[in-house]
């Protein structure tokens, strides 16, 4: 995009995806990413903090009992 280019072929995407794969996903980047995410060495407070959970209670829409054979 720098260069102004918006268009480009699966074929020449691919050697640029290759390229950049190749040289991105070293094993120093791979254990850099286990490190950050708190997996090596295993620090279970730093995994649990980094998850985005939502706690929330469900709401049922319909009384079990209205629908219930009687």
């Amino acid at each position: 995009m720098q260069n102004r280019i918006i268009h480009i072929t699966k074929p020449d995407f691919f050697i640029v995806f290759y390229i950049t794969f190749y040289f991105a996903f070293t094993p120093e980047n791979v254990r850099g990413g286990f490190r950050r995410a708190g997996f090596i060495p295993l620090d279970l407070q730093k995994v649990i903090f980094q998850l985005d959970i939502k706690l929330r209670t469900l709401t049922p829409t319909e009384s079990p009992l209205l629908n219930a054979d009687l």
